[in-house]
């Protein structure tokens, strides 16, 4: 796993899960792994998902590519990350599997990570 990120409430913690298919090559026209989303229920010290005695990861993406470092909606009911093509993607956490694809084709500059704006409470 790697670039782990931490749930508002830090209950669970999203990661990249790579998932290489042949030694990876230090020559740049080679492919990046794969590699998909996935989160980990932290409990008392265990680490677990779903049920809180399952001990297991709950996979929340499917591609076939790289998918850069996920963020947290405030409320910690979804994920954000950046596609291998430069796409903005969502994932419920309670839906894993449903990707929802943005609209990214006005964004001029390259995507490299993404960040939800606070959310202000009405007095």
């Amino acid at each position: 796993p790697t670039q782990p990120v931490w749930s508002p409430d830090g209950t669970q913690i999203a990661f990249i899960r790579r998932n290489l298919t042949e030694p990876r090559r230090a020559a740049p026209d080679q492919p990046p792994p794969l590699g998909d989303v996935w989160t980990l229920s932290i409990n008392s010290g265990e680490i677990n998902s779903g049920e809180i005695n399952s001990g297991e990861a709950v996979q929340l993406t499917f591609t076939q590519a790289l998918d850069r470092p996920p963020v947290w909606s405030p409320d910690g009911n979804y994920l954000a990350f950046v596609t291998a093509d430069g796409q903005i993607g969502m994932v419920a956490t309670d839906e894993p599997g449903t990707v929802w694809r943005m609209d990214s084709a006005t964004i001029r500059a390259p995507l490299i990570q993404l960040a939800f704006a606070p959310v202000e409470k009405s007095k």
